[in-house]
């Protein structure tokens, strides 16, 4: 079973080998990229004991990128509120499961393998600017 959710009274798992109980994994990817630029300028006129102007130009840009990825896991979640029965030949194998009951019996004819399995979340993101000023006085 993978991502199964069962819930019921009494529940019987019998195999005549392995009983896999596995999460149900989800994936999900995100990217982006942005930019920016920019430009200006400027006149300034002076008079009096300081006569002259003074010409401003400034530019600018920014650029960044990002990219991350995700994994969830969905249990698989199996209870009973009263007897929950596991029976196998083999081994049972829970990943990401979790089983419940008011009295569980278990007859396994190999391993029991119990293995939580964590949600992993991945994200980079890079950034960068740039710009220039320049300011030209010219005296009158």
């Amino acid at each position: 079973m993978t991502g199964a959710k069962l819930q019921a009274r009494d529940i019987s798992l019998d195999a005549k080998r392995d009983i896999n109980l596995l999460a149900a994994q989800n994936t999900a990817a995100t990217a982006g990229n942005s930019s920016g630029r920019s430009l200006g300028g400027g006149v300034t006129f002076g008079f009096g004991s300081q006569n002259g102007f003074s010409i401003q130009v400034n530019a600018g840009s920014n650029q960044g990128k990002s990219i991350g990825n995700e994994v969830r896991y969905d249990n698989t979640l199996v209870t009973a509120t009263d007897t929950l029965k596991i029976k196998s030949g083999g081994d049972v194998n829970m990943r990401g499961a979790q089983v419940a009951g008011d009295t569980v019996k278990a007859d396994i004819g190999g391993n029991l393998n119990i293995e939580s399995l964590q949600d992993i979340t991945n994200y980079a993101s890079q950034q960068s600017s740039g710009g220039v000023n320049v300011s030209l006085c010219i005296p009158g």
